[in-house]
């Protein structure tokens, strides 16, 4: 009976307004987003009539919802013609909070969503015009699943990932976990300028369990605050380091209980500190020594942003490094596959110290080369046999494998690396002029088995056409015994990533 008062009323404003009757004022609409909103309005009336949508709620709900429809419409269009009209402003924000109040089911509600986002942009739009505050009409304005893949969310240089897994009752969700680590899972960079009530919300789920060798203490609570928490910041851009730009910690609202994968919705926590800004945020996981290493990890599941918007936009990160994009580029110059070879015809020598030595291992049926030792220091040095480049232009190295224990301080100091050194005829190797490859893609982080094959990197431009000699150099200090397992190693001419 209200939906059916409010049409009445609207159709008559809309007969009476300036003297046109409504069909004129559908003829000659102006705003393109109202068109839109009309265009949707009378498709989704279509598809409610033939049951198409909404098949499962009752002939009553069907009908209040294709009357609010209806009425949404009516208000827009009316606003089209009088943008300043108050009235027809507050009764298309009623119409939009009624659909806060019933139950839509998931099969439906994503093309319900497309009537009802169009709606709610026409009222933002006419709500700023008129300087009227809707914000307690905030709606979803961005929404992420994490069904597949990270993008458009992104990382930055800290090392250790989220991943995309299966973690419970048939659900897929992006998680971090780990000791010894930090990762940073990055939002888009969302631009609120046109934005109000801004705010987030999480479904997400933490695991806190106590390490199964007894620690001095367990605080599940103390935990949670520590290891998981959600960063803000207005400066950040792609490429930038993490600790090098200014991040504000905001809170996570509603915290999951840390016990059995209980997944929770976080409730909508308040943003407008940042409203009018550009935003990055980032979810940081981390476990290290302070925290003990207990076993934990933080999986989500969803993210959506709040907030009353008429032209909202956001940019994506960087699309995450996919190695397997880079199999099959370029022609074979040389490779060597520790799986299938093993330390083969390569030579070591020492270089400083006493470190232990690069060996043949195999594990679970794969063989490999590892270096690990304990109570050893020093560098040690594995090479190949001179690689003639030749005519090739562009030389490009690329490197399968794992590194473990190897910590923050001593990655700096560049303890693992590959290098390569133009082979020189009566020079003994531990003097040739030896350059550290540095690739950019898909480090290991340090921190577990996983194999990471890096991307194609240029060999230096000084030797290009020459012979040259491929390194594995490997140093041990007092506290890092880092694990390195060599998987394989190949150089290819790759006129393909040559711009």
């Amino acid at each position: 009976m209200k939906n059916f008062f409010w049409i009445t009323i609207l159709s008559l404003l809309l007969a009476t307004s300036c003297g046109q009757p409504e069909d004129v004022l559908l003829s000659q609409i102006k705003d393109p987003d109202v068109q839109a909103l009309v265009d949707d309005s009378d498709e989704m009336k279509l598809l409610i009539s033939t049951n198409r949508i909404l098949r499962s709620s009752s002939e009553r709900d069907r009908g209040q919802i294709a009357g609010t429809i209806e009425r949404a419409k009516a208000s827009a269009v009316l606003l089209d013609s009088q943008p300043n009209n108050r009235s027809a402003l507050l009764s298309l924000k009623s119409a939009l909070k009624f659909f806060d109040t019933i139950i839509i089911s998931e099969r439906d509600e994503p093309r319900l969503n497309t009537v009802l986002n169009k709606a709610r942009k026409v009222m933002a739009k006419f709500a700023f015009a008129q300087n009227i505050d809707v914000s307690d009409a905030s709606w979803s304005i961005f929404s992420y699943r994490f069904s597949n893949e990270i993008n458009p969310f992104g990382s930055t240089d800290v090392p250790n990932k989220w991943g995309v897994q299966f973690v419970q009752q048939e659900r897929y969700a992006v998680r971090a976990r780990g000791e010894n680590t930090r990762a940073v899972l990055l939002s888009p960079t969302f631009d609120l300028t046109q934005v109000r009530n801004p705010g987030f919300q999480l479904r997400h789920s933490f695991q806190v369990e106590e390490h199964f060798i007894p620690r001095d203490s367990f605080n599940r609570s103390k935990i949670m605050q520590t290891a998981f928490q959600m960063m803000v910041s207005t400066e950040y851009k792609d490429g930038d380091s993490f600790d090098d730009v200014e991040w504000k910690r905001v809170d996570l609202g509603k915290l999951p209980l840390g016990l059995n994968f209980n997944t929770v919705d976080s409730g909508i926590v308040n943003l407008s500190q940042f409203e009018g800004k550009k935003i990055t945020m980032a979810m940081v996981y981390r476990n290290n020594d302070d925290l003990q290493n207990h076993i934990l990890s933080w999986s989500i599941e969803r993210f959506e942003l709040y907030g009353v918007a008429y032209d909202f936009n956001f940019q994506r990160r960087p699309v995450p490094f996919d190695p397997d994009s880079q199999d099959g580029l370029g022609t074979k110059i040389w490779d060597h596959n520790f799986n299938r070879l093993q330390l083969g015809n390569l030579q070591q020598v020492t270089l400083e110290g006493a470190p232990a030595s690069f060996i043949n291992t195999e594990r679970n049926g794969v063989k490999y080369v590892k270096m690990q030792e304990q109570g050893v220091r020093g560098t040690q040095l594995l090479y190949a046999e001179p690689v003639d480049l030749g005519t090739n232009a562009y030389p490009h190295i690329r490197v399968a494998h794992t590194i473990n224990f190897y910590n923050g301080p001593f990655q700096e100091l560049n303890d693992v690396k590959i290098v390569v050194a133009e082979d020189i005829a009566g020079t003994e190797i531990k003097d040739l002029n030896w350059q550290r490859i540095d690739f950019n893609k898909n480090n290991p982080p340090g921190g577990d088995w996983d194999i990471y094959k890096s991307e194609w990197f240029p060999i230096p431009s000084n030797l290009v056409g020459k012979k040259i000699r491929v390194g594995w150099m490997h140093t041990a200090r007092e506290d890092s015994t880092p694990v390195w397992q060599l998987h394989d190693t190949w150089i290819n001419n790759v006129p393909e990533l040559v711009e």
